[in-house]
């Protein structure tokens, strides 16, 4: 089973896990150089598909966690208690 996993907490990013063992993940923050980025992952989304050369038809389901209802696109820097 392919599972695309994503998050768009204060720390976004996407994992692709191939029958239960991580492939790859990457932290959004990483690909768009903003400090605990939050909102919708979408590079961290392309990374990990590319680094495991895993295709989106290729994915069973996709898990999502998230606090809101609703993503933030794009994704952006957190501007909270630092």
């Amino acid at each position: 089973m392919k599972v695309l996993g994503i998050v768009d907490t204060m720390t976004s990013g996407a994992a692709i896990l191939v029958d239960g063992k991580i492939e790859a993940a990457v932290s959004e923050e990483r690909m768009i150089r903003k400090k605990m980025a939050l909102g919708f992952p979408e590079k961290s989304i392309d990374e990990v598909l590319d680094l495991s050369g895993v295709s989106v038809a290729e994915l069973d389901c996709i898990a999502v966690a998230t606090n809101r209802e609703v993503f933030y696109y794009p994704a952006r820097e957190w501007t909270g208690w630092f």
